[in-house]
């Protein structure tokens, strides 16, 4: 059993589960038996992971993405799972710096990837837009950071780890969906996508393929420009 489930059962702080196993600082008496129980009955597993983050210097993560209020605040969800895992990881000693760019101008994401190849970080949590201009920075790097993409994948690139769906597959899914209601006779069916998202380009590409080789389905991809997109953002 992990720590951090050992402090659930014991409904305590991480911290408190901690200074038990170590005989370290002031734990009340009550507490300290359930938790030394627990361990008893269900053993203690040693994060490998967390004692050497412990035993070593602090480690200080960047995160690069769109401000939170864009897309409907959804942006904000994902710096909400952030937060949550950075106090997991407080006791061994993990920080974060967020840098946020305004995703519909390909100039401001220039302007924060530019400042960020001067950060002085162990990595960095990033969430690709423009293709072109991350590709861009990630050749800058030139492996200096390590990096993990979250939100769009990036094929062939050196990221550590994708976090995030299967932009292609969402898009076969909504096809699915939308062939319930769809009749049986010829349809037409408009995709409006924005121009040079990624993850967006990858869900029209899979929503186009569940319905190749269906001569009743009609699909005309439409495009926004950047303008237009944030005009329609901010009804939404």
């Amino acid at each position: 059993m992990k720590i951090k489930e050992i402090a659930e059962l014991a409904n305590v702080s991480i911290g408190t589960v901690d200074r038990v196993l170590h005989n370290r600082g002031r734990v009340a008496k009550d507490k300290e038996e359930l938790i030394r129980k627990i361990i008893k009955e269900n053993g203690y597993t040693r994060n490998i992971f967390g004692s050497r983050l412990s035993i070593s210097k602090n480690y200080v993560f960047l995160v690069i993405m769109p401000k939170l209020d864009q897309d409907s605040h959804y942006w904000e969800m994902s710096a909400r799972g952030i937060e949550k895992a950075l106090n997991e990881l407080k006791l061994y000693k993990v920080s974060v710096r967020y840098m946020y760019y305004d995703r519909y101008s390909v100039l401001s994401q220039k302007r924060v990837f530019s400042k960020a190849l001067d950060a002085d970080v162990d990595g960095i949590l990033l969430a690709p837009i423009d293709t072109d201009v991350v590709l861009d920075f990630i050749n800058k790097l030139s492996g200096k950071i390590p990096y993990i993409l979250f939100d769009s994948e990036l094929p062939d690139t050196q990221a550590r780890c994708f976090i995030g769906q299967d932009s292609f597959q969402s898009g076969v899914v909504a096809a699915k969906l939308m062939s319930l209601l769809i009749k049986d006779e010829a349809s037409s069916i408009a995709i409006i996508t924005i121009a040079d998202d990624i993850h967006i380009r990858n869900r029209a590409e899979g929503f186009r393929s569940f319905f190749s080789g269906n001569d009743l389905i009609y699909i005309k991809t439409v495009t926004l420009d950047r303008i237009t997109s944030i005009n329609t953002n901010q009804f939404l």
